[in-house]
């Protein structure tokens, strides 16, 4: 009687835990949506690398290439990832014409389904549907995604083809249909972002060796293997050279140390309770009560741990943490399924989640809401700019606000960022892109150089072309933290 009166009361707690923490969720959840609801609505961009990505879409559209070989000669621009993503964009773009609407929703949708597939694994491994269901929903809590899958850009879709394909594996290790279905969503996720070539298919061929899958293991290998190769000699073939030296080439940018640090430390900082979790459950589990999760935790931990090395390179934003907190939010559920039927310790597991999702709602809140919001707020600004853009009679140069491009109906003539880091590699000659500036052929520039931050026209403009632009153009205006530059008369 002792026993179960016990028994009744720890499950209360239980309860009562899971109810403070659903409120957190749903708390959590609220901030997302109205995040995302505010991105779709926003008709400009809200990202440097959006503009890019939708002119790739509409010149795929109009059945371009988007990898030139040549980037001697204008438009000076560079197509860094594979072409999925924007081919799933050309029919929103044949219906509706140049918008950021139909890529944003493409990424919050792939948002949803990376939250599914990755609660979908957990209850697969687990048969703990409460856990499976608090570490999807847990993915929703990360300022990373919460900011980065309300963008027009690749990663999110990325996320969520990689969570599918390692579902499909571990769902059917054994079965054809499996091996096949996991081939083609983990090939589809290196053809939306080429650094999903690692921890997704790493994590399942180590699945399929640890459970003496061996044939299934070699197999796996060789069709993706195969399938992901003579994709990348058809699309070099078909660009004659041009897929590769975009999306390989001009992608090896120069790594630093500050940029990981920086990364990892705000990591660290606000989700060490998280981090601790999963690295007690890699250590202890073996020793106390083994799971059939530990051996999918481990592989996707560490190697996600490992692509934070990637946030290092130039250029490199929250974008690159998304398999690192995949993983979080992965060995959080295997830990709140571990103890099985001990409710006080899941109780206590649920508590300390409860106040890892209050650090990281209020981390959202003080550092990723406000820089969309702030574009959002100055929407009337961005309008005058995208006025200045589309009035122009000649070309214009822009960075942030690159996206003002397409939706007026122009092609993106130059993206600093990645010509500056090919000009540091040798691999471009700026010359006549300072003697069209000399020349004052340029209608505008607009610099992006906000009061916050570090200084944004250094790191995207080389030396030799800001000076030519100071030389040659004299500032009119400031508009949403842009300089608008006329030519001198």
């Amino acid at each position: 009687m002792l026993k179960r009166l016990n028994f009744s009361f720890t499950g209360i707690m239980f309860a009562i835990a899971l109810l403070v923490l659903a409120i957190q969720l749903g708390t959590a959840l609220y901030e997302y949506g109205q995040h995302a609801l505010a991105a779709v609505k926003f008709p400009y961009p809200l990202d440097y690398g959006e503009g890019p990505i939708l002119d790739q879409a509409l010149r795929l559209a109009r059945f371009e290439n988007i990898y030139r070989s040549d980037v001697s000669t204008p438009p000076y621009t560079i197509s860094n990832y594979p072409p999925l993503f924007h081919l799933l964009q050309i029919p929103f773009a044949w219906l509706f014409g140049p918008a950021f609407w139909y890529g944003r929703v493409l990424s919050l949708v792939s948002a949803i389904l990376a939250a599914l597939f990755i609660g979908l694994t957990v209850h697969t491994v687990t048969s703990d549907r409460i856990a499976a269901v608090i570490a999807g929903l847990m993915l929703f809590t990360f300022p990373y995604l919460l900011q980065w899958s309300a963008f027009d850009r690749v990663d999110t879709l990325a996320l969520a083809l990689s969570w599918a394909g390692l579902f499909a594996i571990i769902r059917w290790p054994d079965r054809r249909r499996g091996l096949i279905l996991a081939v083609i969503l983990l090939t589809a996720a290196i053809y939306t972002k080429q650094s999903y070539g690692l921890v997704g298919p790493a994590t399942a061929l180590i699945w399929m060796l640890q459970g003496k899958h061996y044939r299934q293991a070699l197999q796996f290998t060789g069709w993706l293997g195969g399938v992901c190769l003579g994709l990348l000699l058809l699309l070099n073939w078909a660009t004659g050279g041009g897929f590769f030296f975009n999306v390989i080439t001009a992608n090896a940018n120069e790594v630093s140390h500050i940029g990981i640090m920086t990364h990892v430390t705000g990591l660290f900082t606000h989700g060490w309770i998280l981090i601790l979790g999963a690295v007690g459950f890699l250590v202890v589990e073996r020793w106390w009560y083994p799971t059939r999760s530990w051996p999918l935790v481990l592989p996707y931990v560490l190697l996600a741990a490992a692509t934070t090395m990637l946030a290092g390179k130039a250029g490199a934003s929250i974008n690159y943490l998304y398999e690192p907190t995949a993983a979080l939010c992965l060995a959080a559920g295997a830990v709140l399924a571990w103890p099985k039927r001990n409710y006080l310790l899941k109780s206590a597991v649920v508590l300390l989640l409860v106040l890892q999702i209050n650090w990281l709602v209020n981390w959202s809140r003080e550092e990723y809401i406000p820089f969309v919001m702030t574009k959002v707020y100055a929407v009337s600004e961005v309008a005058q700019m995208a006025q200045i853009v589309q009035d122009a009679p000649g070309p214009v140069l822009v960075d942030e606000y690159m996206g003002l491009m397409p939706i007026t109906g122009r092609p993106i003539y130059f993206q600093p960022f990645e010509f500056s880091q090919l000009q540091k590699a040798n691999l471009w000659n700026p010359t006549p892109l300072i003697a069209a500036i000399e020349r004052r052929e340029f209608s505008a520039i607009l610099l992006y150089e906000p009061s916050f931050g570090p200084p944004m026209i250094v790191s995207r403009w080389t030396p030799q072309i800001r000076n030519a632009i100071w030389a040659n153009y004299e500032l009119k205006t400031t508009l949403a933290g842009t300089w608008i530059y006329l030519p001198q008369k």
